[in-house]
């Protein structure tokens, strides 16, 4: 009971804090109408409706649908037909669709052949690396270890008494096609580690860790490399370390289709190495050169590095080649988790290209969707509905409504990969994207399951919560345009959640 009290105090402090002046409340029952609410879920109604009475709110849009999960009554719903950018909240659809589809022990393959004889030691002709999407090679995955995969192959490669490569290191990364990044996004995340390109062959999510070391003195240029060792991005270094009053402040600029890097500003002379992720403009080439790299540092030489498109990849005759390895990722259901946990976007067009790969033959964002859209009609949201154009939520082209995600939310409940699922969504106080959030009751934090969404002006956060009275309820709030610090939003969103926790029937 003293928890129940807490609750309302915070409830109506919200209220009061941002000016709360009328209050909202129509009992309109059709399908589509604005605000709707059951006769038992009328006092929650009356709550959020307040709590959506701001002046601040006036112009933004905002769209909820909230259900209990077993029988499916609608506790609130505003705006829930309507359409609006979902932000990271396209990567419920991505993830439920995959698991659905592929199933959750899916695993990406890459394969390794070789085109000639061994002879004393020397492999007389090429390395052949083919690419089929992993996104996982990353030490994440691997105990922080960058190079376990490779020293996978290293072993490989000496157990066949490879020691000398007489020809290239080849690497067949026509798969995924010369389209690689967000058709739709927008030109000046490029750089950053969320735009992420795609690729047949990919390693620590096609960036670099750009370490910046403060020069011996004030004036020196900081020392600049990447962490993994490899030369391979031309970076044009222009930080100066400066004096220890000073803050430290970095920023950088990428070409989306070379590997010039420019780093800018200044460094503390006291400061701790500090790490920039860039993306790579060329992720084929940047795995096969880091390859390269501990190949060498593992005593076996190569001539130099090449790569295959589409055209020659289908002029090449695989079937004359021998594979030696094929190379296993960890399972769908693990990728998902860090998909979901992080909101890695990289992984997330990663995954959406496989399901085009492996449900309609080709590994293209478009069939990805396709594939999507075939699975939603089947759960009752009509394709024509829904606008999807990235796997993500970074493009702000994609428009969902409320009633779609609680729609996917529900249909993943009866499904044998929920669990998966489920524990990948953050949970609120505790991991992932929510960890910061529900700061004020993280007893409700903690029975919260939910995905965020995020790009500017777009606040969005759904998924489920398990109430004090023992039920499971499903949401989507969905905010656009507001103009107000997206701290108030996240607040608000919080506020809400904690009233469906304490709902009492």
């Amino acid at each position: 009971m003293i928890r129940i009290n807490f609750s309302f105090i915070l409830l109506f402090s919200f209220i009061i804090l941002t000016n709360s002046c009328s209050m909202i409340n129509p009992v309109i029952k059709e399908e589509h109408s604005t605000v709707f609410y059951s006769r038992q879920s009328k006092s929650i109604a009356k709550d959020i409706d307040n709590l959506l009475d701001k002046p601040f709110l006036k112009r933004s849009h905002i769209g909820i649908h909230i259900i209990d999960a077993e029988t499916e009554q609608v506790l609130y719903s505003r705006d829930a037909h309507k359409l609006f950018m979902p932000a990271s909240n396209m990567k419920i659809f991505t993830t439920a669709s995959g698991l659905v589809l592929l199933g959750k022990d899916y695993k990406y393959k890459t394969e390794l052949y070789i085109n000639g004889n061994i002879e004393d030691g020397i492999l007389k002709g090429d390395l052949y690396i083919k690419g089929y999407g992993d996104p996982s090679i990353a030490p994440r995955h691997y105990d922080g270890d960058l190079n376990y995969v490779f020293m996978e192959w290293v072993k490989v490669l000496k157990d066949h008494g490879i020691r000398v490569i007489s020809g290239d290191l080849v690497g067949d990364v026509s798969l995924f096609g010369g389209k690689n990044l967000g058709g739709t996004w927008e030109i000046e995340d490029v750089p950053f580690y969320y735009s992420a390109k795609t690729g047949a062959l990919s390693i620590n999510d096609n960036c670099a860790d750009i370490c910046i070391v403060p020069g011996k003195m004030e004036g020196d240029s900081a020392i600049v490399f990447d962490k993994s060792g490899v030369d391979y991005l031309k970076i044009d270094n222009q930080v100066v370390t400066v004096h220890a009053d000073s803050s430290s402040d970095i920023d950088f600029n990428t070409n989306q289709y070379t590997e010039d890097v420019f780093l800018d500003g200044q460094i503390n002379v006291n400061s701790d190495t500090l790490i920039k992720y860039i993306t790579i403009a060329n992720p084929g080439k940047y795995l096969l050169e880091s390859f390269k790299y501990t190949l060498e540092a593992n005593d076996i030489s190569c001539r130099s590095i090449r790569e295959l498109q589409c055209v020659d990849s289908s002029a090449t005759n695989w079937q004359s080649l021998k594979m030696i390895y094929t190379h296993y990722s960890v399972p769908l259901e693990e990728i998902v988790y860090e998909l979901n946990k992080s909101s890695n976007n990289f992984y997330a067009e990663t995954l959406q290209k496989t399901l085009g790969l492996e449900i309609n033959g080709k590994a293209t964002t478009k069939d990805g969707i396709n594939a999507e859209k075939e699975w939603f009609s089947r759960i009752g949201i009509k394709p024509e509905d829904i606008f999807i154009v990235d796997g993500s939520g970074l493009s702000r082209h994609n428009m969902v409504t409320p009633h779609q995600i609680v729609k996917v939310l529900q249909a993943m409940k009866v499904h044998e990969t929920f669990n998966s699922f489920y524990n990948s969504l953050p949970i609120g106080g505790v991991d992932g994207t929510l960890k910061r959030r529900f700061k004020n009751n993280k007893e409700v934090g903690k029975n919260v399951h939910a995905k965020t969404g995020y790009v500017g002006h777009v606040r969005t956060l759904s998924g489920y919560v398990t109430a004090q009275n023992g039920r499971e309820y499903i949401f989507s709030l969905m905010f656009n345009h507001y103009p107000a610090p997206t701290s108030l939003i996240n607040d608000l969103q919080d506020t809400i959640v904690t009233r469906i926790y304490y709902f009492d029937e």
